[in-house]
């Protein structure tokens, strides 16, 4: 069997799963396309994206590891899910360069990310590092919020 069936065959099979249960929302099933390899509907994308953040607000990082990944599978420009990701992987403390590559690229759109570099570089005991993010986070953002408010972006 080649890669990308196998691939397509594992997506069709998580797309079983509803994508935000209690929400209303289709299987995700729905998100796929029937020709080709097996593709995330911009909708199904935007539910993986919300369970993310749901299971990172109720401190399930796993599934918000997992749900993030499912995200970027069909959008790997999706800031939101990579901002997810970069924290979900931190709250788990693995994959810190995978953490640190996705809030980088997150801190784009979503300026704290910059804060939580910075922690990152601190403990490691890089202190110019440390310093550049808090000017960074400085530089874009204007009046601190809270987790809640970064995520409903």
């Amino acid at each position: 069997m080649d890669i990308m069936r196998f691939h397509g065959l594992i997506l069709t099979a998580l797309s079983a799963l509803p994508a935000l249960a209690g929400t209303g929302a289709e299987p995700a099933r729905k998100g796929f396309s029937q020709t080709g390899p097996a593709r995330l509907s911009n909708e199904a994308i935007r539910a993986c994206t919300e369970e993310a953040i749901l299971s990172y607000r109720d401190q399930r990082y796993q599934d918000a590891e997992r749900a993030a990944r499912r995200a970027l599978d069909g959008d790997r420009d999706n800031l939101r899910a990579r901002y997810v990701l970069g924290l979900a992987l931190l709250s788990q403390n693995k994959y810190m360069t995978e953490a640190i590559d996705n809030l980088t690229r997150a801190a784009e759109s979503y300026p704290e990310a910059h804060l939580e570099l910075g922690r990152i570089y601190v403990e490691r005991g890089d202190f110019p590092a440390a310093m550049k993010q808090l000017e960074l986070f400085s530089r874009h953002h204007r009046k601190p919020a809270g987790i809640s408010q970064l995520l409903a972006k």
